[in-house]
């Protein structure tokens, strides 16, 4: 039996770990070198993978917290993409009552009351500021939440 039972308390005592190896044996496949590497990198690797693990929780909280910070600037700066209803719904008001007036005079409603007005006109008037801001805001929400998600699946 060429393997000892390792008993020493020093982990790097490789001497004392791994037994010698017999004349002309030292590069084969059973040598100390490779025992001694084959260890080195299980540790090694064990290491990596879970430090590995840490930094996807750290990522995976700071996406969370960060999806919703943004989600909330989003909901409220794209309130400022959206038509004001209340200025439509005050301009058709304000064309039914001079309807109203116009069949109460016994006038031609052709002749003194303004058409409705065009719904083009009725959209907001947007600046390229304003959507360019959202349109970075769903990108830094959409590119968190994928990295949330791209950290679960790292996870399991």
């Amino acid at each position: 039996n060429r393997r000892r039972q390792y008993r020493g308390n020093d982990l790097f005592n490789y001497e004392e770990k791994y037994p010698e190896d017999p004349t002309y044996e030292e590069l084969g496949p059973n040598a100390r070198v490779w025992r001694a590497y084959l260890d080195e990198s299980t540790i090694f690797d064990a290491d990596m993978v879970n430090e590995s693990i840490d930094c996807v929780d750290v990522l995976l909280v700071f996406a969370g917290l960060f999806s919703a910070v943004v989600s909330t600037f989003v909901v409220q700066t794209s309130e400022y993409l959206q038509v004001d209803f209340t200025e439509v719904s005050a301009s058709l008001l304000y064309e039914v009552a001079l309807l109203q007036r116009a069949f109460i005079d016994g006038k031609t409603t052709s002749d003194h009351i303004p058409s409705s007005p065009d719904p083009a006109t009725l959209m907001p008037q947007v600046s390229s500021l304003t959507i360019s801001v959202n349109a970075l805001w769903y990108a830094s929400l959409v590119t968190s939440l994928s990295t949330a998600l791209v950290a679960v699946l790292v996870k399991q």
